[in-house]
């Protein structure tokens, strides 16, 4: 089983539970996303990776919806 890891993007744009949806749904397309839990509040996206995940492929599919990706941490698996 490959090492589970969680990031924490930064995000613009997002205003209300709708883009939390929006956002989720595009971040949990990318290949090897397990989950991702976004909050208009914060201003960010939690999201849980498996294996090696494109940083550029999570920023492109939020970017793909409206919103802009601000940075990004990861935290250890």
């Amino acid at each position: 089983m490959a090492e589970r890891t969680e990031w924490t993007l930064s995000i613009e744009g997002m205003t209300c539970h709708h883009c939390e949806m929006t956002v989720d749904k595009a971040i949990s397309a990318v290949p090897g996303v397990v989950e991702s839990h976004a909050s208009h509040e914060a201003g960010e996206a939690r999201v849980v990776i498996e294996g090696d995940v494109d940083e550029k492929a999570l920023a492109d599919a939020v970017e793909a919806r409206g919103y802009h990706v601000t940075g990004q941490a990861a935290a250890a698996g």
